[in-house]
């Protein structure tokens, strides 16, 4: 995406720090933007969350997407949220490998190439679940950035 549309760059920036909260890094040398991480509470499950985490290709494989999903975690943790929701594209045999192994990681939704799982926030630290799924994502590529994903989630009892 060489640029961003008015909705998305309001959608990124207008956060309330309750349902909607974003963390970011800088570079200490620079000052410049290295990271974030993001959730968005499901207004129809207000323990659940959208999380995204995006780190630039030069400070990948630092631990710096797991410092930021570890920061906010504890923020969800915080505002009542207990479970992270995730889009995912599962072209990836790695991931899908890790998705079998895994629990209690659950996927909740196949749409398309994507899952979407769902994985409880501890009440202290970062999931063994969420920290794996971090480092494949990382390695591979193949984290579905949230804003292009955000939808409300409805299953039957919601109809």
């Amino acid at each position: 995406m060489t640029e961003l549309s008015e909705s998305t760059v309001r959608y990124l920036t207008e956060i309330d720090h309750h349902d909607h909260e974003a963390m970011t890094a800088l570079d200490e040398q620079t000052g410049e933007g290295i990271g974030v991480a993001r959730y968005v509470r499901d207004p129809a499950h207000p323990d659940l969350a959208g999380v995204a985490v995006t780190v630039i290709d030069d400070w990948q494989g630092s631990g710096l997407g797991t410092l930021l999903l570890e920061v906010i975690s504890a923020r969800a943790r915080d505002e009542g949220v207990t479970r992270f929701t995730a889009p995912m594209l599962a072209t990836n045999k790695a991931i899908m490998d890790l998705f079998r192994e895994l629990d209690p990681v659950r996927i909740v939704e196949r749409e398309l190439g994507t899952l979407e799982i769902e994985v409880p926030i501890p009440s202290v630290g970062l999931a063994p679940t969420l920290r794996k799924v971090i480092r494949i994502a990382a390695k591979h590529d193949i984290a579905v950035p949230l804003a292009q994903h955000h939808r409300p989630r409805h299953t039957a009892g919601d109809r």
